[in-house]
């Protein structure tokens, strides 16, 4: 919006912690944005979880006593899968390489899925301190992982 920071992490983790206690989460998509922009604060990585696992009860449990009865949330189905992507398992795709940045909640071991990346399957494993990607098909097609620097990553092509 053409505003100049600068300090971007201690901007938002001002504003998070304002908003936290003035937000009355009348929308249960509210969970999915506190949750997802915690992937940028690691001073509030037990928010991330607790965020989330409100959006996974509001559609399992209707707790705001809307409509759940009737049917499901995409909207925050979708949300809760897309922060175990890009916020817990730290995954970001860009044209030519992927990059992972995981941030595990602290009573995960290990989360592990499958991707479709320029027509290659890839396995992903994360665990609290590596990550394992298995390549099917296509092994002439070169695919670059950028990892984070606390992650020893091993590569099955």
């Amino acid at each position: 919006m053409g505003y100049k920071v600068d300090d971007e992490v201690k901007s938002m983790k001002k504003n998070y912690e304002y908003y936290t206690k003035r937000t009355g989460h009348g929308s249960t998509l509210s969970y999915i944005v506190h949750s997802g922009i915690l992937k940028y604060l690691t001073t509030h990585k037990g928010d991330m979880w607790k965020w989330f696992f409100e959006a996974l009860k509001s559609d399992m449990y209707d707790t705001q006593g809307g409509t759940t009865s009737e049917g499901i949330h995409c909207g925050v189905m979708a949300g809760t899968i897309d922060i175990i992507m890009k916020s817990f398992a730290g995954i970001n795709i860009f044209k030519d390489h992927i990059k992972l940045t995981p941030r595990l909640p602290d009573h995960w071991h290990k989360l592990s899925f499958k991707i479709l990346h320029k027509n290659s399957w890839l396995n992903i494993e994360i665990t609290k301190n590596s990550i394992k990607v298995y390549r099917n098909l296509d092994k002439e097609k070169e695919v670059d992982i950028q990892v984070d620097k606390n992650y020893i990553l091993s590569l099955t092509l």
